[in-house]
């Protein structure tokens, strides 16, 4: 008499789980790119559209409120070709690699300052502090009248008081504890600072257009400030995007350099 093996049970089914927005957001990987969405969608919009638009641009040739037509590189080999483009490199270049030392130079010197011990040492910090909330027309205003020929108080000071230099410095000491201590561990930050520097001292436009406008006859034009004028008060949008990106393989090479320099250390 044959036995018939019993059949295996099968496991009920199980009903599947109800979507739910905290079931959602308890995936690891769900709940990082809700995070990373407002940023990335921020840097589409005003990055990413802007840069891209600015290229098809600068291969057209297009006028205010007129259609544009496709010129491939014209703009730019009509910007190689004139002269005054090779003056705004020039002042770019000049005002970029001045501003940059001397911001690190006086940032640097500020922060080893006020990094001693000394009386009323917060409030020195506040008040170097004080300058980041005041905004840049109204820095820039301040600077016109100082350098204004007619009421600069900077002529009064000189008329009245004449320059003078004295003392001395001394302490080796110290400037061995800065080369060989304090700067070498600090070389990470400052090399990041420095680049940022560039990149931001290379877009500066409020400045230069507010005390100058690039006058006189393009004797302080830097890039953005005549690109604003090729575009905006020329109407030569495709030129000015051109002019614009000019700035591109400048500090692309710049952050590779700095970025390889800073990966070997």
């Amino acid at each position: 008499m044959s036995v018939r093996p019993a059949p295996l049970a099968r496991p009920a089914p199980v009903a599947g789980r109800p979507f739910s927005l905290r079931g959602l957001l308890e995936r690891e990987g769900a709940f990082s790119w809700i995070m990373l969405a407002p940023g990335v969608l921020f840097l589409l919009a005003f990055v990413a559209y802007p840069f891209f638009y600015g290229i098809y641009l600068s291969l057209q040739d297009r006028p205010v409120a007129r259609a544009g037509a496709f010129v491939g590189l014209a703009n730019f080999a009509t910007l190689l070709g004139e002269g005054v483009f090779w003056q705004v490199t020039r002042n770019t270049f000049v005002y970029t690699l001045v501003t940059t030392v001397l911001k690190l130079i006086g940032g640097l010197a500020m922060a080893l300052v006020i990094n001693q011990s000394f009386r009323a040492r917060n409030l020195v910090r506040a008040v170097l502090l004080l300058p980041f909330i005041v905004p840049t027309v109204l820095s820039t205003i301040a600077w016109m009248w100082i350098f204004d020929p007619t009421f600069s108080v900077i002529n009064w000071t000189l008329v009245k008081t004449g320059l003078v230099s004295s003392g001395a410095i001394d302490g080796a000491s110290t400037t061995q504890r800065f080369w060989h201590v304090t700067l070498p561990i600090i070389k990470p930050i400052l090399i990041i600072v420095t680049m940022f520097s560039v990149i931001f001292t290379f877009a500066d436009f409020q400045i230069v257009y507010l005390l100058t406008h690039g006058g006189p006859a393009n004797a302080t034009q830097v890039f953005v400030t005549y690109a604003f004028d090729l575009g905006m008060s020329g109407g030569q949008l495709g030129m000015g995007a051109a002019a614009a990106l000019t700035l591109l393989p400048a500090l692309a090479l710049v952050i590779v350099v700095l970025t390889l320099y800073l990966r070997r250390e």
